[in-house]
């Protein structure tokens, strides 16, 4: 018998009648089609890919005709989840194939999340202590993937709401991201703000020589902004919220010290009553998003740091690569918050020179009574556990333990903040949840040796009497005391509007923990490293 490949009479008949039936050879023809549908399918893998990392680096567009409102019963549109999140990851390293789901794989079990930073500057991005730069480099206005933040397990976990409960769902109108040089030794300040208050970020701006991460909030009410506190800005369209940031970014980007990165975020409401509820903790997580540093300072926007804090790890990058690994075993560092005795133009000069000056400054005052202990005679249990005269007499830092109530401001790596509760609505409570929460993922606080904050007086925020008003003091006092019952037992979750990004991947509200998503565990990365020396927290080069 001669070969399959051997032709004989009876198939050149077949190939005379009709050549296209024979040529080529069957088993080269079927070659030639599964080669044709791989490449067929490689190209569509390809592109599908494209689109996704697309979606995922696409900035902020102007949304002003959106209704955004209040979330009930979890997000109206969750973008991806986590599992799609590092497909974009794969397919940005143009992988395909098994090699793709072997990265999606590995990356879901590693808990990693990925935090939506939206475009990034050419010029670079400060990554976890590092610059990294965009290939090719180029004029402002190129983006990037955002960075890859891999959390300890349960620091990323939270849950979406309930059917009975609300989160406020804001939605972002645009970002401005600044073009000055990034810093490689770097803390990002992460703070939140109202459209009325941007006098704030510009004291901070102005003393702070590193990166600040900010949301400004600007609710609408039937599609026009809602001011409380600004005649000229009630009523008017969305746009003249931008336009008003859009200046205020390029006056800071001109004559500002920080490197400011800035978010426009809103709501609409069809009632009057609740858009008076400023969303604080909603906000926050919106600015943990926009912040590109591991290192972050998280503090309001009405407090001021010192700014030999950043100067000081700018100029010897070993002692923040010191500080870092410290942050990295679970420390939190605790900056003692100070208030000035008087108000108006003198209290503010003081606070803003206190920031300037330093320690030394600011234990002088202290000792005359023109700073004191900050809410110590409204409010002990907030700040009582830093101990300010071991702080003002000392020079090394100090453990103090947590205690209920206790609400510090804190240099924290973003790998070890957990969630904030977005159920917080109205003044009172918010952050003292998210401290206990903190608290309960067993991280050390130590007290740093010479940075410090300070509050600028203001007048009293709008939402405070909201919050009297309308009942809803009274209810989040009993969501407070839901949290510190289910911290205590090892259970609670943070409910955000963002169910998709949790590590746990529990995206349906239960509230609690379901099946191993517990917040907190004994065997915990930080609760591992309560032994850790901390005479070794700070060099000696960066005391005063």
């Amino acid at each position: 018998m001669g070969s399959m490949y051997q032709w004989g009479p009876q198939q050149r008949q077949q190939q005379h009648r009709c050549p296209c039936s024979t040529w080529p050879p069957r088993p080269v023809r079927l070659q030639t089609s599964i080669l044709l549908m791989l490449g067929l399918l490689g190209y569509m893998w390809v592109t599908a890919s494209r689109s996704l990392l697309a979606e995922h680096t696409r900035p902020a567009t102007d949304t002003s005709g959106l209704r955004a409102g209040t979330t009930r019963g979890g997000p109206r549109a969750p973008s991806r989840s986590l599992r799609e999140a590092a497909a974009a990851v794969a397919a940005a390293a143009w992988q395909t194939g098994p090699a793709a789901e072997a990265a999606v794989r590995a990356a879901a079990a590693r808990d990693v999340i990925l935090l939506a930073q939206g475009p990034r500057p050419a010029g670079g991005v400060t990554v976890a202590g590092s610059t990294a730069g965009l290939a090719g480099g180029g004029a402002p206005g190129l983006t990037q993937a955002a960075p890859v933040i891999s959390y300890p397990a349960q620091f990323g976990q939270c849950r979406g709401p309930s059917t009975n409960e609300t989160v406020p769902h804001l939605v972002s109108v645009r970002r401005w991201w600044s073009s000055k040089g990034r810093q490689g030794e770097s803390i990002t300040l992460v703070t939140q703000l109202s459209l009325e208050r941007l006098d704030m970020l510009e004291n901070q701006c102005s003393v702070w020589p590193d990166a600040i991460a900010a949301v400004v909030y600007a609710p609408t009410l039937g599609g026009r902004l809602w001011s409380a506190e600004d005649p000229s800005l009630a009523g008017q369209r969305l746009g003249v919220a931008q336009s008003r940031l859009d200046a205020f970014h390029g006056r800071m980007e001109a004559q500002g010290r920080c490197t400011l990165d800035l978010e426009l975020a809103s709501e609409d409401f069809r009632d009057e009553g609740e858009v008076g509820l400023y969303p604080f903790n909603a906000a926050r997580n919106r600015a943990l998003m926009l912040a590109g540093t591991e290192a972050l300072l998280l503090l309001d926007a009405d407090f001021v740091p010192p700014t030999s804090l950043a100067a000081a790890y700018q100029a010897s990058p070993r002692a923040y690569q010191e500080l870092l690994a410290q942050l990295r075993q679970g420390q939190t560092v605790v900056l003692p918050a100070f208030e000035t005795a008087s108000g108006g133009a003198e209290g503010r000069a003081l606070a803003l020179a206190a920031a300037q000056r330093g320690k030394a400054f600011v234990v002088g005052e202290y000792a005359a009574g023109r700073l004191l202990g900050f809410q110590m005679r409204q409010y002990e249990p907030g700040h009582a556990p830093t101990d300010y005269a071991r702080w003002s007499a000392g020079d090394s830092p100090y453990t103090v333990q947590y205690a209920k109530g206790y609400e510090p401001y804190v240099l924290i790596s973003r790998r070890f903040v957990p969630w904030y509760d977005e159920r917080f609505r109205g003044y009172g409570r918010d952050k003292i949840q998210h401290l206990t929460h903190l608290a309960g993922l067993n991280v050390t606080f130590s007290v740093h040796p010479a940075a410090f904050v300070v509050h600028v007086p203001h007048r009293k925020a709008p939402t405070f009497r909201a919050t009297r008003s309308s009942g809803q003091w009274d209810k989040l006092y009993k969501l407070y005391v839901e949290v510190q019952r289910d911290v205590r037992a090892q259970r609670f979750l943070p409910v955000v509007s963002f169910p998709h990004r949790c590590t746990n991947n529990n995206s349906s509200g239960d509230g609690g923990a379901s099946g191993d998503g517990r917040s907190s565990s004994a065997g915990s990365e930080a609760g591992d490293q309560q032994g850790l020396h901390h005479g070794q927290l700070w060099s000696s080069r960066i005391k005063e």
